[in-house]
């Protein structure tokens, strides 16, 4: 599957990681500028897999609500050339990690949405204690 007719606008990502209980245990936003949607979605998947590698969490289940992006990282679909770069970066760092990937609907995924939108809004962060 190709990107046709993407477009280009200010975007973001966010992503929030969730213990086996369900509690959240971190969250990190960031603007990264004119890009696609699809660029914004894989960016983040990058950096949440980053982030997991980092801090050796090894068994993960990776919950996206962009279908394409679902689907490329099963290796259902090839990427386009745009997004390969990071997909590729993805293969490498889920050596040695045990990670499921899910698509969601949207609805489920309104906390990553919003710290996204809060990005763009004030700024990239992250959070490591929550109240």
């Amino acid at each position: 599957m190709e990107l046709q007719g993407a477009i280009l606008g200010e975007v973001s990502y966010g992503f929030c990681l969730r213990n086996s209980d369900g509690n959240l245990i971190y969250a990190q936003a960031e603007d990264i500028g004119i890009a696609t949607n699809t660029e914004a979605e894989v960016r983040g998947v990058l950096q949440a897999v980053r982030y997991c590698k980092n801090v050796q969490m090894d068994h993960i289940i990776m919950q996206t609500d962009s279908q394409l992006i679902h689907r490329v990282l099963l290796e259902d679909w090839k990427p386009s050339w745009k997004i390969s770069q990071w997909v590729e970066e993805i293969q490498e760092l889920e050596t040695g990690m045990d990670i499921i990937y899910t698509h969601i609907l949207r609805e489920g995924n309104k906390l990553a949405n919003a710290l996204a939108n809060q990005a763009l809004d004030i700024g990239s962060f992250h959070c490591q204690t929550f109240q």
